[in-house]
């Protein structure tokens, strides 16, 4: 975001972009189906510029989340494998 020309066009942007009705119902869709509610505990991996996934590995202990989502982030790695193993290892038994 630093380089970028016009921060505030970017977040208005973005913020445009899930305002749109069918994302917000796939949004919703995604919550209910993945378990996602008041007091689960659901880390979100992969979001902001995707500088997290350069790690290697997430900073939990084993079968420490309820839930672990991720939007639009496999497609962009080079071992998605890899990345849903993580996310696996996090996840406790039964956890989605």
């Amino acid at each position: 975001m630093d380089g970028a020309a016009d921060v505030p066009a970017h977040v208005e942007a973005l913020e445009a972009f899930d305002a749109i009705p069918e994302l917000q119902e796939l949004k919703t869709l995604g919550r209910e189906r993945g378990g996602i509610a008041p007091g689960r505990s659901v880390p979100d991996v992969g979001c902001g510029f995707g500088l997290e996934t350069l790690r290697e590995a997430l900073p939990y202990a084993d079968a420490n989340f309820d839930c672990v989502r991720a939007e639009r982030l496999l497609i962009y790695l080079a071992d998605p494998a890899k990345a849903v193993a993580e996310m696996k290892r996090v996840a406790r038994s039964g956890g989605r």
